[in-house]
């Protein structure tokens, strides 16, 4: 608007005014209202005659977002103002609107034309979606709480089960043959719920966006290899013909070596999955234009082309015609975060059901060839001196299976089943190792930690936490707690050797 206006320019305005659909009104510093247009009465309730000469704010009751002294110097310097109001109607509703002022002349006098825009409905909508965001967030949590919960749970009736095992599988004499075929079966299963149970937690920390990496340069050729040797046992399962394809010497890679090896038995899990028994299975590996290239083939079940967009999403299963889908569908979905979060992607082709199919891995190739050197000690070395072990685990059929096959490994054993009698048998026993479970009633795992690190001997101990919870975020609690390392239930073989060889490379000199 002009500063001076002309009564033509007057009239004219008026008439707009009186035109426009929405809320329009002019007020005056000293006179209140003086134009009240049919948009104000269809928002407001309120007739011409009821509102000229009244004070606005007063009329609608305005909450303003600052106060009206602010509003009104910025009109004076600034000659407008725009923000939202809240104003009350007629019939006592709640209006918020989108306010503009613009100040000009009229009659020689400061004057406000005030345009307001209802928005009520679009804040309502969008405190609902701020509420469903909120609950979303709430429920999400729930659930990651509930997961963990129920991993936690599961592992703990797994973990004896699974020392069983191990202990039986280390006996030299079974009775029969079909017993040995039975431990076999049930290893395999077993193995297999282990798994489930990881990959619940995966889920939680996919959807978090909460993945872990570690990345070091490494040789993918290795990795590669320690992916198909542990697909052994079920290719020879299923009899199905592998083949092998390495075309290049070296492929080095910056990378997370669990994860990767990870991704690729994931993929070659699905391989074997969908492949009937007789099968093939084909693996290559090579460089292209600057990557480390895996590519794994099968001649089994295929996957519909209309499928192939959504094969890498989250809980999507693709069964064989005729079959039930198995796992949880997280699999494909934690390969493409894996190898995603290192530069590279992931890719799957197929002809259609029962032509096979082919997934391809990229990833960038390292700019060093220095992979770092792995020892692994044997067995032989790690328990040349007899260690000596103390469980502390209130779940006695896991302290005493553990206890068996540490045993069996070559180590002196003793068990006790609350915290208060770990200490007291840490003074009669002396140990090297304790396996504390954090879980325990009364004395809970990190009050048992403390009190074995206040103590003089127990300042030597070294103390690993044993517990079902395996997340990240409980692995830095126990490092933080002054555990020495952390053992999530159910416990391997291999676990166990680890930390009785790092147990010595790590116990101090008297």
């Amino acid at each position: 608007m002009g500063n001076e206006t002309t009564n033509d320019d007057r009239d004219l305005f008026i008439q707009l005014v009186d035109l426009a659909f929405e809320p329009i009104f002019v007020w005056h510093f000293k006179r209140g209202i003086v134009k009240w247009n049919k948009g104000c009465e269809r928002l407001y309730g309120y007739g011409q005659v009821e509102s000229v000469g009244r004070v606005s704010h007063e009329l609608l009751k305005t909450r303003f977002p600052v106060p009206l002294k602010e509003i009104e110097t910025e009109l004076l310097q600034n000659k407008m103002w725009f923000g939202e109001l809240y104003h009350t109607a007629k019939d006592a509703r709640e209006i918020i609107v989108e306010s503009r002022m613009e100040l000009f002349q009229i009659d020689g006098d400061a004057a406000i034309i005030e345009a307001n825009r209802d928005i009520t409905g679009r804040k309502k909508v969008e405190k609902k979606l701020r509420e469903s965001e909120d609950a979303l967030r709430t429920a999400n949590k729930r659930k990651d709480q509930f997961i963990a919960v129920l991993a936690h749970e599961l592992r703990n009736p797994l973990a004896p089960i699974r020392t069983g095992l191990d202990v039986l599988k280390r006996e030299e004499q079974i009775s029969t043959p079909s017993s040995r075929a039975v431990i076999d079966i049930m290893d395999r299963q077993l193995s297999l719920l282990v798994r489930l149970v990881d990959d619940l937690l995966e889920i939680s920390r996919i959807t978090q966006g909460k993945l872990e990496f570690r990345k070091q340069p490494i040789e993918l050729l290795d990795i590669l290899g320690a992916a198909l040797e542990a697909c052994q046992d079920r290719i020879g399962n299923k009899n199905l013909s592998l083949t092998t394809n390495f075309s290049v010497p070296t492929l080095p890679v910056l990378a997370d070596p669990t994860r990767l090896t990870q991704a690729l038995a994931n993929i070659l899990d699905n391989a074997v999955n969908y492949t009937p028994r007789n099968g093939a299975v084909r693996v290559s590996a090579f460089s292209e234009n600057g990557y480390a290239m895996v590519a794994i083939s099968d001649n089994g079940a295929g996957i519909p082309r209309t499928a192939l967009a959504d094969i890498f999403d989250v809980f999507v299963q693709v069964a064989p015609p005729g079959e039930a889908n198995t796992g949880l569908g997280i699999g494909l979905a934690l390969v493409r975060e894996i190898i995603e979060a290192h530069g590279g992607t992931v890719t799957a082709d197929s002809a259609g059901p029962n032509q096979g199919s082919t997934f391809t891995i990229s990833i960038p190739l390292a700019q060093t060839t220095t992979s770092p050197a792995i020892t692994e000690p044997s067995a032989q070395s790690s328990l040349s001196s007899s260690k000596r072990v103390l469980i502390i685990d209130d779940n006695r059929d896991a302290a005493d299976s553990l206890a068996m096959l540490l045993n069996s490994l070559g180590a002196s054993v003793c068990v006790a089943y609350d915290g208060r009698a770990g200490l007291a048998a840490a003074e009669q026993t002396y140990p090297d190792i304790a396996l504390i479970d954090l879980g325990m009633p009364g004395l809970n795992g990190f009050e048992t930690a403390r009190l074995f690190r206040e103590s003089q001997k127990g300042r030597t101990i070294f103390i690993a936490a044993l517990t079902g919870w395996g997340q990240e975020g409980d692995r830095a609690k126990t490092a933080a707690a002054g555990f020495d390392a952390h053992l999530t239930k159910p416990v391997s073989v291999e676990a166990l050797k680890a930390l009785l060889a790092r147990s010595t490379q790590a116990l101090p000199c008297c």
